[in-house]
């Protein structure tokens, strides 16, 4: 989630990508290093659409919009 923010303060669709990128690979990091040290159940939980939390839900539709798809994209990666 704070990633998707640092994201939304990205005027840059290639900074924005570039932030959810690095954002995913250290989440397939913990994950790895959680396995190797022996968990086997684990709960990977999908990002929530950050359009709809307080500070985004009286913005401009455009604003909204990137916000829903940053969300999306994070989430389907």
């Amino acid at each position: 989630g704070n990633d998707l923010l640092s994201a939304m303060d990205e005027n840059s669709t290639a900074k924005q990508e570039s932030i959810i990128n690095n954002a995913i690979t250290t989440e397939f990091e913990t994950v790895d290093t959680l396995i190797n040290a022996g968990a086997q159940n684990l709960i990977i939980a999908n990002v929530p659409n950050i359009s709809n939390i307080p500070k985004y839900v009286n913005e401009k539709q455009s604003v909204k919009e990137v916000a829903n798809h940053l969300s999306n994209e994070y989430n389907n990666k």
